[in-house]
């Protein structure tokens, strides 16, 4: 559901519509401006998204994604100015514009394993506290 209803589209408006008209062409310098704007606001903006949207999908409220965004959201991007900006250089410069949201699109296939893996089992100080109680039986 999220990649359908969130993530497809906005990928599709990122890299169709907002680069193309924020950073033309592909000098050093519209390079440098979506580098810049997909390791920051897209980066933020899509993280951000995942943490808010899976609780709501799976029936919780939008403030167990705030609780994961604040426990969750600075490991993350760290995580993410690991990898995105070396497949991002290739990105812009090796892959047709009309392909690049299915580049970005495959290699969040992988990315999404991370995002996963910091959603379901990293567990956020609160979470641990409830399971630990829940081990306790108390």
């Amino acid at each position: 559901k999220y990649g359908l209803i969130i993530s497809g589209p906005m990928l599709f408006s990122i890299y169709n519509k907002i680069l193309p008209s924020v950073a033309p062409g592909t000098s050093y310098s519209s390079l440098a401006k979506k580098l810049i704007l997909t390791q920051t606001v897209f980066a933020a903006i899509s993280i951000g998204a995942f943490y808010t949207a899976i609780p709501i999908l799976e029936g919780q409220n939008l403030t167990e994604g705030v609780k994961e965004i604040r426990h969750k959201m600075w490991p993350t991007m760290l995580t993410n100015w690991k990898i995105w900006p070396v497949l991002q250089v290739i990105n812009f410069t090796c892959v047709p514009m009309n392909m690049q949201a299915a580049y970005v699109a495959f290699f969040s296939i992988f990315f999404n394993v991370y995002l996963s893996f910091m959603k379901f089992v990293v567990k956020r100080p609160d979470e641990e506290i409830e399971h630990l109680g829940e081990m306790l039986h108390c």
